[in-house]
This record gives C-alpha cells, structure tokens and sequence, in this order.
C-alpha cells in the first residue's frame, strides 16, 4: 500500500506497509494534526501485532515522522462501522464472518458459484432467504422438505399455516419450509399462536449463557430451537415444539 499526505496531514513522504491495521490509519492520518508527534492506534490484528511492532509501525514513523505510542484491540465489533462513519468512506468487505457481515453492513451481497442469489439490507437477507443456501450461509435455519397445497405447506402430515413465500414459488408441488431456531418455541405443553405444532424429543442441549439451543428429534430429522437458559429440559426428556405464526418462509427446493 502507498500513502501521501498534504501539509494538512502528516507528511509528503511516501510510505509502504502492509495489512488492514495500517490502512486504517493511513486513511485516518488527515485527522491527525500537523504538529502531532505521536498517535494512539487501536488496531485489528491478532497474531500480527509483533508484525506491526516490529516492521510496520517503526516505517511508519520513519516516513512521517510520527511515532506510535501504543496499540490497543478494539474493545467491541463496532470499531470498523465507527472508523467508517469518522471518515465518511464508503467500503467494500469480503467476509465468511456472518457476525462480521450482520453487524458492519448496510447492504449485504450473497455470492454463490459466481452469482449473486440475494442483496439487500442484513436483517432482510436473513429474515427473507430466497433460497435454501442463503437461509443456510447467513445464520441457522431448519429446512423441512414440505409439499404446498391449498395455501399451506404440509410436512409429514403436518399442516403449517401463515407461511411467507419467496418469489417464483407456485401455489402447488414441492417446496421447502425455513425456519430460523429463535422462530420455535419449546413447552411441555400446546403451543398457542403458532403456525404448527410437533411433538419431539430433546437429543442435545448447549447452554450459551441467556438462552439455550434446543436440538430436537422429529419425525428422523434433528431441529434446532432456542430457549431462555432458565427452561427446565433435560436431554432426553419429551417436549412440545411450536413454530411461530407468520416466521416460516417457503422456499423453492
């Protein structure tokens, strides 16, 4: 990479370097006063931070003359949305991260095989998947292999009701049902309000702190469903689950 600054900035000299970290600051240097003789960098970089250290940083105090007082991990996932909105740049992110892809983006752009399945903004990629992979890629979902007919998916012989459906679907023949773990809801008893109701059979459990992920056995296929880490479900155990009226989406197999 090779970087120019104006009187305004840091220095005329240019100065080569390599990674993310030093192209962040090389985009933030106009923000650093022309007398500025040191800078305090908050930098992404893991394992390569004794890179920096030893290599990066010292070139760039060579070519401008400012030196790097210290170098601290951001504290959150907020730090490149931040350093975006502080320079007003607009940026393009390639990413296998969906945290990263969910929480830095204002418009998400999903490849496969060379094409481009679905965009549009994060929450609405994930909420509307058009597709079996895009429900997959971005977040978990449970696919359940359905036949539509009569305004309803029937899986198993199951009937679910109040079901989106993506575009180009018809009213009738094969599809597959999604929905994402946070759309189940597990009981002991009926479910009301909900688009479907399973009877099934608590395999697994992780407990991730506030809630918990359910992984259920029905009908031979294993869902996955999220609790609050207070429900009492021991592996094992029978339970109900139901699916939420309105959060099922139709997809084309």
């Amino acid at each position: 990479m090779t970087g120019q600054r104006s009187a305004a900035g840091v220095s005329r000299r240019h100065f080569h370097a390599g990674g993310a970290a030093v192209g962040a600051l090389a985009m933030a240097a106009p923000a650093v006063h022309a007398q500025a003789r040191s800078v305090k960098v908050g930098a992404f970089g893991g394992f390569f931070d004794e890179t920096f250290k030893a290599a990066i940083w010292p070139e760039f105090t060579a070519a401008t003359g400012i030196g790097v007082e210290s170098v601290s991990q951001p504290s959150s996932d907020a730090w490149l949305p931040t350093l975006q909105r502080r320079l007003g740049v607009t940026t393009i992110l390639v990413t296998h991260d969906q945290r990263e892809a969910m929480t830095t983006a204002d418009r998400t752009v999903v490849f496969s095989q060379g094409r481009v399945p679905q965009q549009g903004a994060p929450m609405e990629v994930y909420r509307n998947p058009v597709s079996s992979f895009v429900a997959t890629f971005l977040g978990t979902s449970n696919l359940l292999e359905a036949t539509v007919r009569g305004g309803m998916a029937i899986v198993d012989g199951v009937a679910f009701l109040g079901l989106a459906m993506a575009a180009g679907l018809g009213q009738a023949g094969p599809a597959t049902l999604s929905f994402r773990p946070e759309d189940l809801v597990a009981g002991p008893g009926p479910a009301d309000d909900c688009a479907a109701a399973v009877d099934g059979r608590l395999v697994f459990r992780r407990d991730l702190g506030a809630t918990s992920e359910l992984h259920v056995a029905w009908g031979g296929r294993t869902l996955v469903a999220l609790a609050p880490a207070a429900a009492a479900f021991a592996p094992g155990g029978e339970l109900r689950l139901g699916f939420r009226h309105g959060a099922g989406r139709l997809l084309a197999r």
